[in-house]
């Protein structure tokens, strides 16, 4: 990701562009997520491959999702380039087991840096990009310990936003895996600061 901020960097100042097209963001909204059962599944398979009798997932959150960033619209190309800190909330994996009988945490914080295309239609921009975050996170039990079913490289997002004046809505898809994802809606503002 380092790569990819590096990259938005040298083009933001390397391109020419005029002083409103250059601006700070931030949102606030709320996280929608959709833990699939087949994720579920998968942490309870890896508890009885460990030994277990039998175990059983669910699923909490926290939705509270915020995002910080720096945007340049590049008028060559007609699109926008965002790079952002983002904190979209927390899941909370919570796994019951038998034989022995154990109750397993483990939270999953989906926050660190986002890279955003977006293609602006009148007031309607549509986005696309990559978030990166820090999925070091394992379920830790007596006899074990199993990584969550989060991809941990690069997870892919697309969006939509709507502008009224410097104020913005916006909705983004995020694919968490192959099976689960979750849904953002957040309003924002948005200051020309050059």
């Amino acid at each position: 990701m380092k790569k990819f901020i590096l990259f938005f960097f040298i083009l933001l100042f390397s391109t020419s562009v005029l002083s409103d097209n250059i601006y700070v963001f931030g949102n606030i909204g709320i996280s929608d997520f959709q833990i699939e059962n087949d994720d579920k599944s998968d942490i309870n398979t890896k508890l009885t491959n460990l030994g277990f009798s039998s175990a059983s997932t669910s699923v909490n959150s926290d939705n509270f999702s915020y995002e910080l960033g720096l945007g340049v619209v590049l008028p060559l190309l007609r699109v926008g380039l965002e790079a952002s800190i983002i904190d979209y909330g927390e899941i909370k994996f919570t796994s019951t087991t038998t034989s022995p009988a154990e109750i397993i945490n483990a939270n999953v914080a989906i926050k660190g840096v986002a890279l955003d295309i977006l293609k602006q239609l009148g007031p309607i921009s549509l986005n696309t990009g990559l978030i990166s975050i820090n999925d070091n996170v394992e379920i830790v039990s007596s006899k074990g310990n199993i990584n969550v079913p989060i991809d941990d490289i690069l997870i892919p997002k697309v969006g939509v936003n709507y502008h009224f004046g410097n104020y913005r809505l916006e909705y983004t898809k995020i694919f968490l895996s192959t099976k689960s994802t979750m849904d953002v809606f957040m309003v924002g503002y948005i200051f020309n600061f050059l």
